[in-house]
C-alpha cells in the first residue's frame, strides 16, 4: 500500500485584530444592492427601487446618479468607453458619461424591457432579457437580438472575455464567438441556472442558483464543480484571488476555485449579492440583502486565516478509489464526494480520533471533488480525488 502524506491549507476564522468587513457610511438606506461596480476613482452601486448611487471616498458618503434616470429597480452595471451602462428589470437599459452628465434610455430595438444583466466589450453591449440575448454597437443605432441557435431565450446572465460570449439560461448553459455571434448549446451544464460570471484568459468561473460554482479552464466547453450548493450571486476576481458573494455570505479562493474560505467575520447580514474590487485593489466592496454596502481590506480577508497548516493525511492504493483519512484537527468533522457533474455520491464524519474512510472503488474513473468542513463552520476545504 502506497502512502501519500498531503498538507491542506484548511479555514481559521479571523480575530478582530486582523480587521473585519464595515458598512459604508449611510449605505444602510441603501436596502438591496443587485450590482456593485468599480471604475476610475469610484464606487457604482444598483439599487433595488432606489436607482444608482456612487462613492469616490471608499464609501465614507454616498450620492444618487439618478438624473434622467427613469428606472427604479436596476439589476445590473457596465461599463464601456467612458459610459456607464445600467440595465433595469422595470424599464430597459440607460446609458450615460461617467462625469457629470445625465442617463438616456437606450429603447430602439429593445422589445423586452426587463433586462437581468448586462455586459459590454470594445465594441458592442449585451443585455439579457427572457426574449434572449440584445446587442447594440458603439454609435447607439439600435438594438438587434442575437439569439442564433439559442433554443432557450429565457436568459438570466450574459458575460463577454476577450474571444467569447456566454449565456446563462434557465437550467442551461450556452457559448458563442463574439463574431460571428452562433451559440452553441453546453450539455456539461445542463440543469444549473448560471446567475454570475468572472473570467480570466480562458478560465471562466461560473456561479448557480443552488448548485454552487463550476469552473472551466477552456473557454467553457468543459465544467468542473468547484463548490457546495450555495446560491451564487456574484463573483469577483483579482491577480490572487477569486471572491464568491452567496447565500451563505462572502468566501474567497487562492487556488482557482480548488480551495474555499468562508470570511464574514463583522457582517450582519451574511446574503452577499454583489461584489466590487477597487481600480487600487486594496479593497472589496459587498452589496447585501437589505443591509447596504460594506467593505473590507483584502490584505485583513487573506490574513485573517491563522497562518498555521492543517495536516491530515490520505492513505490509499494508488487510484483504486479506496482512502483512509485521518487529521487530528478533523474530529466529528464532515465530508462529501461529488462528482463532477455536482451529484452527491457519498457523505459520511469523521470519528473521534479525526479518522474515515472513502470508497468510491464501484464508480466509474475519473476526477471527484472531496469536500469537508466542521460542525461549527470553522474548516472548510475542497480537494480533487482521483480514480483511475
Amino acid at each position: 500500500m502506497k502512502k501519500l502524506n498531503l498538507l491542506f491549507c484548511c479555514i481559521l476564522f479571523a480575530t478582530i485584530s486582523f480587521g473585519q468587513w464595515v458598512q459604508t457610511d449611510n449605505s444602510l438606506s441603501l436596502g438591496d444592492i443587485n450590482s456593485l461596480l468599480a471604475y476610475d476613482t469610484k464606487i457604482y452601486a444598483a439599487t433595488e427601487g432606489l436607482g444608482i448611487f456612487s462613492t469616490e471616498n471608499g464609501g465614507i458618503s454616498w450620492s444618487a446618479e439618478n438624473s434622467g434616470l427613469g428606472a427604479n429597480y436596476i439589476s445590473d452595471l457596465a461599463v464601456k468607453n467612458n459610459y456607464l451602462w445600467a440595465s433595469s428589470t422595470d424599464d430597459g437599459v440607460y446609458e450615460k458619461n461617467v462625469g457629470p452628465s445625465d442617463w438616456v434610455h437606450v429603447t430602439s430595438g429593445l422589445t423586452d424591457s426587463n433586462v437581468r444583466s448586462i455586459t459590454a466589450t470594445n465594441d458592442y453591449v449585451y443585455a439579457a432579457t427572457a426574449s434572449g440575448i440584445f446587442t447594440i454597437d458603439h454609435y447607439l443605432s439600435s438594438w438587434i437580438t442575437v439569439n442564433d441557435n439559442l433554443s432557450n431565450t429565457d436568459v438570466y446572465s450574459v458575460h463577454a472575455n476577450s474571444s467569447n460570449l456566454f449565456a446563462g439560461c434557465y437550467n442551461s448553459f450556452y457559448s458563442s464567438l463574439i463574431s460571428p455571434v452562433y451559440w452553441n448549446h453546453i450539455p456539461d451544464m445542463d440543469g444549473h441556472t448560471v446567475k454570475s460570471f468572472v473570467s480570466y484568459g480562458t478560465f471562466l468561473l461560473a456561479g448557480t442558483e443552488g448548485n454552487g460554482l463550476y469552473g472551466s479552464n477552456n473557454n467553457g466547453s468543459t465544467w468542473w464543480w468547484s463548490s457546495t450548493n450555495w446560491i451564487v450571486y456574484d463573483m469577483a476576481i483579482t491577480e490572487n484571488y477569486l471572491f464568491a458573494g452567496t447565500n451563505n455570505g462572502f468566501y474567497y479562493s487562492d487556488n482557482n476555485g480548488g480551495t474555499w474560505v468562508l470570511a464574514n467575520e463583522g457582517l450582519t447580514n451574511t446574503v452577499i449579492r454583489s461584489l466590487a474590487v477597487s481600480t487600487d485593489g486594496q479593497y472589496v466592496y459587498a452589496g447585501t440583502n437589505g443591509e447596504g454596502v460594506w467593505k473590507r481590506a483584502i490584505s485583513n480577508i487573506t490574513n485573517s486565516i491563522q497562518d498555521e497548516n492543517i495536516p491530515f493525511s490520505i492513505t490509499s492504493n494508488p487510484g483504486n478509489g479506496k482512502y483512509q483519512i485521518s487529521g487530528e484537527q478533523l474530529i466529528n468533522a464532515e465530508f462529501e464526494v461529488f462528482d463532477l457533474t455536482g451529484k452527491l455520491i457519498l457523505s459520511s464524519t469523521f470519528d473521534q480520533n479525526g479518522e474515515s474512510s472513502i470508497d468510491i472503488s464501484s464508480y466509474s474513473n475519473g476526477i471527484y471533488l472531496l469536500q469537508v468542513w466542521s460542525v461549527n463552520s470553522d474548516i472548510f476545504f475542497s480537494e480533487k480525488l482521483v480514480k483511475q
